[in-house]
């Protein structure tokens, strides 16, 4: 189970650290975001791949 979690996480900090680079966002504050995005209750049930797109386009709109 623990490795399995560890691959997750590394695979959203990739992307994380990713997407700071590209947006200029400090990766911390991203980091910051998007894991209280993936913690909070959806009640129309997206999947983290819905939640990373909206997350996304918001780091690139530069709206946080």
């Amino acid at each position: 189970m623990s490795a399995v979690k560890n691959e997750m996480i590394q695979k959203w900090e990739t992307k994380v650290n990713k997407l700071s680079k590209e947006t200029g966002y400090d990766f911390d504050f991203l980091w910051s975001i998007w894991t209280e995005m993936l913690q909070e209750d959806d009640p129309i049930h997206k999947t983290d791949e819905e939640k990373w797109e909206y997350f996304m386009g918001v780091s690139h709109e530069h709206d946080w």
